[in-house]
C-alpha cells in the first residue's frame, strides 16, 4: 500500500524528461515573461507572469512547473532588483496547480476556480510580509499601489493595507492566469498524437525564439518600475500658526460621494476643485456637484491652476486634461500626443509658463503652443512624486526609489533642461516623504 502510495506520488511530482518537454517548460518561460512585461507596459492591474508555470504544471507536474518558476524568476528579480524572496511566489504557484491537477483526469470550472482562489491565497500571503519588509507595503503594482493609498487613509494597520493591496491584484490574476492556462492546454492537447508531436518539435525552436525575442523586447521596455502616489500643491502666507481654527468635514451629505479626496485646487472664479478617485468634484460654496467636463475624467490624482487662471486635471489612466473656465474649453495630452505615460501624478509651472508633468515613466513639458516635450532622456528621473518651481526659476522633481530605499531630489533650470542635478535624501525609518513645497518669502514688516 506505501509503495502504491508512493508511486502515484512520484508519478505525479516528477515527469518523463525528454527534448520537448524543456522545449515546452522553456516556452512557458517565454509566456510567463511576455504576460509579465506586457502587463506592465500596459499598466494592467495584473501580474499575468504565472500562465506558463501554470501550463507546465498542469501538463507535465508540479516539478516542471517549479523549474519554469525558477527560470522565469531569474529573468525578472535580476533585471529589476526585486527582493529575491518573490521567488517563493511563483514556487508556490507550481506547487499548487501541479499537486491539485493530477494528470490524466478531467477538471470542471469548479475546480478551477477553487484552485485559483487557493494559490491566490497563499501567493498573497507570502508576498504581503515580502512587500512589508521591501516595499514599505505596497505590491509594486500601478492599481495596487493605488489601492494600497486609498485603503491606507482609512485603515491605519500596515499590515492590513498591505495585504488587502497584493490580493487585491492577486485573486482575479490567479483566476484568469489559470483559465488561460487550461485554454491553452486544451488546444494544444494534439501533442498527444505523435504525427503531430513531431511536427511540434521541428517548430517548437522557432516558435521558442519569437516568444523570447518579444519577452526581452518588452523587457527592455518596461524595466521602470510601477509606483503611483498622490500629491498635491499648496500655496501658504503667514499665519499664526498656535490660532484656533474651525473644522469642517465636507461627507455624501454634502454632495461629495467619496471618502477620498486626492486633490484641491481653486479656480479664479472661485470654485473649489477636488480630485478624486471616483471623478472631479466641484464645490460652489453650497454643495460638490460631480463635473462631466469631459467623459474621459473617471478619476483625478493631482490638480493644478496655472498663470492664466486654466485647470489642469491629472488622471491615473486617461492622460492630463487643461479645462479653461471661462471659454469651458478642454484639450487632452496622453501617450498618443508625446506623453510618455497617462498616469499622470504631480503637475507645476515655471516662471515663464511651461508646464511639467511628472507621469508613472517619464517627465514631459508643456510649452504655452501646447507642445509637449518627453524627457526620456532623462533616465534617472522616472515616477516622479511631486513638482515644484521655485521662486529662483528652478525645477525641483522628487522621486522615490523604493527598491533602493532612498528618495532623490532633481533640480534644473528652464534655460538648461539638458542637465539635472540629483541630490540623494536617504529615507528615515517609518518617515515618507509625499510632496515638496517651497514658502513663499514673507511680506516685509512695516516697523514704524
Amino acid at each position: 500500500m506505501k509503495d502504491s502510495t508512493k508511486s502515484k506520488l512520484r508519478e505525479t511530482i516528477l515527469f518523463k524528461p525528454d527534448l520537448y518537454v524543456f522545449v515546452n517548460i522553456a516556452i512557458a518561460v517565454g509566456i510567463n515573461l511576455i504576460g509579465f512585461f506586457g502587463a506592465r507596459a500596459l499598466s494592467l492591474p495584473l501580474w499575468l507572469d504565472t500562465i506558463g508555470t501554470m501550463l507546465v504544471s498542469i501538463a507535465y507536474g508540479p516539478l516542471a512547473g517549479v523549474i519554469a518558476a525558477l527560470l522565469s524568476s531569474s529573468f525578472i528579480i535580476i533585471p529589476l532588483g526585486l527582493p529575491l524572496p518573490i521567488i517563493f511566489v511563483g514556487l508556490s504557484v507550481a506547487l499548487i496547480v501541479g499537486l491539485m491537477f493530477p494528470r490524466k483526469r478531467n477538471h470542471d470550472l469548479f475546480t478551477i476556480v477553487s484552485v485559483a482562489m487557493i494559490s491566490a491565497l497563499v501567493t498573497s500571503l507570502l508576498s504581503f510580509p515580502i512587500n512589508i519588509l521591501f516595499n514599505n507595503g505596497y505590491p509594486g503594482n500601478l492599481w495596487g499601489d493605488q489601492f494600497y493609498m486609498m485603503v491606507s487613509k482609512s485603515v491605519s494597520s500596515k499590515e492590513v493595507c498591505a495585504y488587502m493591496s497584493v490580493a487585491f491584484i492577486d485573486y482575479p490574476d490567479r483566476l484568469l492566469s489559470l483559465l488561460l492556462a487550461f485554454t491553452i492546454f486544451d488546444i494544444a492537447k494534439i501533442h498527444h498524437d505523435k504525427k503531430k508531436r513531431q511536427i511540434l518539435k521541428q517548430g517548437m525552436s522557432g516558435l521558442l525564439a519569437v516568444f523570447m525575442a518579444a519577452s526581452f523586447f518588452a523587457a527592455s521596455k518596461s524595466m521602470i518600475r510601477a509606483a503611483a502616489t498622490d500629491t498635491s500643491e499648496q500655496q501658504e502666507d503667514d499665519f499664526d500658526y498656535e490660532a484656533d481654527f474651525d473644522t469642517v468635514t465636507y461627507n455624501a451629505d454634502d454632495g461629495l460621494l467619496t471618502s477620498e479626496a486626492n486633490a484641491v485646487a481653486q479656480t479664479r472664479d472661485g470654485y473649489i476643485w477636488v480630485g478624486t478617485y471616483a471623478g472631479l468634484y466641484r464645490y460652489n460654496g453650497v454643495i460638490f456637484v460631480a463635473t462631466q467636463i469631459d467623459d474621459r475624467i473617471r478619476n483625478a490624482i493631482c490638480l493644478f491652476c496655472d498663470s492664466k487662471g486654466r485647470l489642469w486635471i491629472g488622471t491615473n489612466d486617461s492622460g492630463l486634461f487643461c479645462y479653461d473656465p471661462e471659454t469651458e474649453a478642454v484639450d487632452s495630452y496622453d501617450t498618443s500626443n508625446g506623453l510618455s505615460s497617462n498616469s499622470i501624478r504631480t503637475i507645476c509651472e515655471d516662471d515663464q509658463g511651461n508646464i511639467y508633468i511628472g507621469t508613472a515613466m517619464s517627465m514631459a513639458r508643456i510649452d504655452e503652443n501646447g507642445n509637449v516635450k518627453s524627457f526620456s532622456e532623462w533616465k534617472s528621473i522616472f515616477h516622479t512624486i511631486s513638482l515644484v518651481c521655485m521662486q529662483d526659476g528652478s525645477i525641483l522633481a522628487f522621486l522615490h526609489h523604493r527598491r533602493r530605499q532612498h528618495q532623490t531630489v532633481f533640480f534644473w533650470t528652464p534655460e538648461n533642461t539638458k542637465t539635472a542635478i540629483m541630490l540623494i535624501i536617504f529615507r528615515l525609518p517609518q518617515v515618507r516623504i509625499r510632496s515638496l513645497f517651497q514658502r513663499p518669502r514673507p511680506r516685509s514688516k512695516n516697523l514704524r
